[in-house]
């Protein structure tokens, strides 16, 4: 029995454009050598290829005269489909450079993890509002946000503590309060405020590495008060599983552990009579402080993020 043929359009799959701009080089040029120049090809590689595609279709594409190389009917179908073909795909190839050459690229980190849970909503407005930008969350620079925007890794960083800088622009996002988070057992568990001295009787729980921690190095340092002892925590989460598992205590925002303060696991204690608060900025460096789409992102995040006070987008030179 004989085996069936292939089907007629099989060989077609094996043209590639290096095919394409091979035969219409030399139909241009006559000539191997300068068709060579053309695609920085010596003679022998441009023979040695045009050789390999007339063996795959069994015909001949060129004859060689006096006049120079000449397609014969099976060459111009393959000349005539590089002249359709190849100004389309190059067409293509600048539509889509220029498309990406468009777009632009907004960086992001946050002081804390615990702000990467509003973020998400931040970010699809601004893809409905912006959608030539992409959002890039930098989550390794949390441990040092100010230092990555100073050394360009990032765009915007979410800070609460914002050291003054002439090259950098704030914008205020949110207020919010810091609480001592204890065990709902703990012997202070049933106080109104505390002063933050108790902590020389606790093991405080913070979000590591020590030396970037703003509460050690600009509250309780100056203030002389030094922790029974120091764990280094990541993430929120961890830090209240550890808070009821009586294993320390810490200092967060009464937000970042609402759900765990209203389901009584643990108690968040006011830090003085009046309470310990912060601001949270929008940290940018001031070439970009008037782009439309970084006052986009300001604009969403204050209306997104947590605490009890948001602001407008109004810019605080540093």
């Amino acid at each position: 029995m004989d085996m069936p043929s292939q089907p007629r359009y099989a060989a077609a799959m094996d043209l590639e454009m290096k095919h394409l701009q091979l035969v219409l080089a030399i139909a241009d040029h006559r000539t191997l050598t300068k068709a060579g120049l053309q695609l920085h090809l010596t003679q022998s590689a441009l023979s040695h290829q045009l050789k390999d595609l007339e063996g795959r279709y069994q015909r001949a594409l060129f004859t060689r005269t006096p006049a120079g190389m000449v397609p014969t009917p099976a060459g111009r179908v393959l000349i005539d489909t590089a002249r359709a073909v190849l100004p389309q795909v190059s067409a293509a190839e600048h539509g889509l450079r220029d498309e990406a050459a468009a777009r632009t690229l907004l960086r992001v980190t946050t002081e804390c993890y615990t702000c990467y849970h509003w973020l998400p909503p931040v970010i699809a407005g601004l893809q409905r509002t912006a959608p030539a930008v992409d959002v890039s969350i930098n989550v390794a620079a949390t441990q040092a946000p100010l230092e990555a925007l100073l050394r360009d890794d990032i765009d915007v960083a979410i800070m609460s503590s914002v050291p003054r800088q002439r090259s950098i622009t704030r914008f205020p996002l949110f207020d919010d309060e810091l609480v001592l988070v204890v065990p709902a057992t703990h012997r202070l568990a049933k106080t109104a405020h505390v002063n933050l001295r108790e902590l020389r009787r606790e093991t405080l729980l913070i979000y590591g590495p020590v030396a970037n921690s703003h509460l050690l190095s600009r509250v309780l340092a100056p203030a002389g008060i030094v922790p029974a002892a120091i764990k280094e925590m990541q993430l929120t989460e961890a830090i209240v599983e550890m808070i009821k598992a009586g294993l320390g205590v810490g200092v967060l925002a009464r937000w970042a552990v609402h759900p765990h303060l209203a389901a009584g696991s643990v108690k968040g204690l006011r830090i003085g009579r009046n309470g310990y608060r912060r601001t949270w900025h929008a940290v940018v460096r001031n070439r970009l402080r008037d782009a439309d789409y970084v006052r986009a992102f300001v604009q969403l995040a204050a209306a997104a993020a947590p605490g009890s006070r948001r602001w407008t987008a109004r810019a605080n030179p540093s």
